[in-house]
């Protein structure tokens, strides 16, 4: 329906007087009072097109042709609001009846092509815009528009045709070239496309752009000395053109030249003229390289530090560094260029996830904590910042602090299983280290009942619960089945060494605490001292005695272990 839309063409002429009106003998003899209500109502028509009043427009136009139905001018306007809302269907009929009453009318023509072209059929696009150049041989738009419609209906012989036609008339021009030069490249025809260019540049000879299109058809054509050759000349007029470096750094690739190619593309780099996000895409070119190709990352972190010293002010330039840096395992030198890349652009949230991420890495608690607050002041409905500040916390011991992020946090999660999993999984860790061992038990039964095989919980839950002689049962079945899903791994095997010790199983125990021993565990002093206890049980006393002093000596051992060495007697 018409509602609102773009006015059309403004029409300046009284209805029924643009060109010749063949059907004249035929049309219905309008009274003198018929004459002026038509010419009143074109032109509040007319008006009403203009303030933007469409339908109102419409209705006026329907009346006009009511009284008078062989008006092409009111056919015309009509048409146009019609096309303008997408009633192309209609507008199309209109503006055909307009043309066969009218068909000298270039306006109308005009229009009938547009819809013709708008609704895909390019065939009779291209015939109407041939009719209307016979009219109009020296309007060089006109031939514009019909060698675009012969392109559309991949008629591109036709096309050169019309093309050749203008030129003719219009002499040698860039826009007619190139477009000669696109065809011919399309056809395959390689010798025409260079002759277009070589036709241009000789009237164009300080244009660098002509040289350098001209350069890209000689390297299709395997002609790389003519093409070096077009590059060079680019080169002579223009030493910084640093988009010409760039093609002359892939033409350098294409033959081997690594070397060369490289110093082409450090001049690019050093160019102001060449944008930031076309050094971005070299630079994840090189990436991708130097995942393989180790002999490459000197010239990668060149380029990374060239595109910094280049674009200070942008926050790409320090985030591509900074994902090379991470990459290679400099995580402090990776963070301080994300530091710096929000210092431009604190809005993206890939970059602050990235900081936190390295702060963890680094275990680096006072920077995460300060740096998640700031982020969920930027990012407040973003859960995984929630989890960052939760996790700093309890790294500091805050663990009130810490439960009330990781709660506020979960609460944000959607449909994201992994996530609330892990906010879950903290929650436990973090209850019990607040003394809240029901809402630990909770948290991490929640944990199991999404993922029933989270190692991690299976090992820290069995652990705890032994350390409380509670549920232990459910502790050895937890432990069993986190060594099942990661065998070999020297903590599991000491907490399922540990609930066996707590059930009374001292043999079996002793079994699972030197596999832990033996699988790298022998420099850890929990489970050094884990391995004494169970000794003493057994009546090994004295070796006890020594694997108590080894955990002392390892470190992180119990509050207890002193009294043991001091009294050689097992506390518990």
């Amino acid at each position: 329906m018409l509602g609102c839309g773009s006015a059309t063409k403004e029409v300046v002429s009284a209805p029924g007087d643009k060109g010749k009106d063949k059907n004249k003998s035929k049309r219905k003899e309008l009274t003198e009072k018929e004459r002026n209500d038509v010419t009143y109502l074109f032109f509040n028509a007319n008006k009403e097109r203009i303030l933007g009043n469409y339908e109102l427009a419409a209705n006026l136009f329907t009346r006009c042709l009511s009284l008078d139905p062989e008006n092409a001018a009111v056919m015309y306007e009509l048409a146009g609001l019609y096309e303008a809302q997408g009633e192309d269907e209609t507008a199309l009929s209109l503006i055909k009846k307009a043309v066969d009453i009218e068909e000298n009318n270039t306006w109308y023509k005009l229009l009938l092509a547009h819809l013709y072209q708008k609704m895909s059929d390019y065939a009779t696009a291209a015939s109407v815009y041939e009719t209307i150049i016979k009219n109009n041989p020296d309007k060089v738009d006109y031939y514009f528009d019909w060698a675009f419609a012969l392109i559309y209906d991949n008629k591109l012989d036709q096309a050169i045709e019309v093309y050749d036609k203008l030129e003719q008339k219009v002499g040698v021009n860039q826009e007619i070239s190139i477009q000669k030069q696109r065809i011919y490249s399309e056809l395959g025809k390689q010798d025409k496309a260079i002759e277009e260019l070589q036709k241009l540049i000789a009237v164009f000879p300080k244009d660098p752009q002509f040289h350098g299109v001209l350069a890209e058809l000689y390297l299709e054509a395997g002609e790389q000395e003519k093409a070096l050759a077009e590059y060079q000349k680019i080169i002579e007029m223009e030493p910084n053109n640093g988009l010409v470096h760039l093609s002359l750094a892939q033409y350098y690739k294409s033959t081997g030249n690594q070397e060369e190619s490289y110093k082409e593309v450090v001049k690019a780099f050093e160019s102001q003229e060449v944008d930031i996000d076309t050094k971005v895409k070299v630079l994840l070119d090189y990436y991708t390289l130097t995942e393989s190709n180790k002999e490459y990352i000197d010239e990668a972190y060149t380029l990374a530090k060239l595109l910094v010293q280049e674009h200070p002010s942008e926050a790409k330039s320090y985030s591509v560094y900074g994902d090379f840096l991470s990459r290679d395992n400099k995580l402090k030198e990776a963070r301080q260029q994300y530091r710096e890349a929000v210092k431009y652009d604190n809005g993206r949230f890939v970059i602050w996830n990235e900081i936190l991420n390295l702060d963890l890495q680094l275990n680096d608690y006072d920077a995460m904590l300060e740096e998640s607050q700031a982020s969920i002041g930027l990012f407040p409905t973003q859960p995984a910042f929630y989890l960052y500040k939760g996790i700093a916390q309890i790294r500091k011991k805050n663990y009130k602090e810490a439960i009330e992020a990781l709660n506020s946090g979960k609460e944000l999660v959607v449909d994201n299983k992994l996530l609330l999993t892990q906010f879950y999984s903290d929650l436990g860790d973090a209850y019990y280290k607040d003394n809240q061992y029901q809402k630990s038990d909770e948290a991490y039964d929640k944990v199991l009942s999404l993922d029933a095989n989270n190692i991690g919980v299976l090992n820290n839950y069995s652990y705890y619960l032994s350390l409380r002689k509670e549920k232990l049962e459910q502790a050895k079945e937890m432990a069993k089945r986190a060594n099942e899903l990661q065998p070999g791994q020297p903590s599991f095997q000491d907490t399922y060494g540990w609930v066996l010790y707590v059930n009374g199983d001292y043999d079996e125990a002793k079994i699972w605490l030197q596999k832990a021993l033996n699988n790298g565990g022998n420099g850890n002093g929990v489970i050094l001292e884990h391995y004494g206890d169970v000794l003493f049980q057994l009546g090994e006393k004295d070796q006890a005695f020594d694997y108590w002093k080894k955990a002392k000596e390892a470190g992180n051992a119990s509050e207890l272990i002193d009294r043991k060495i001091a009294d050689r007697q097992l506390y518990e």
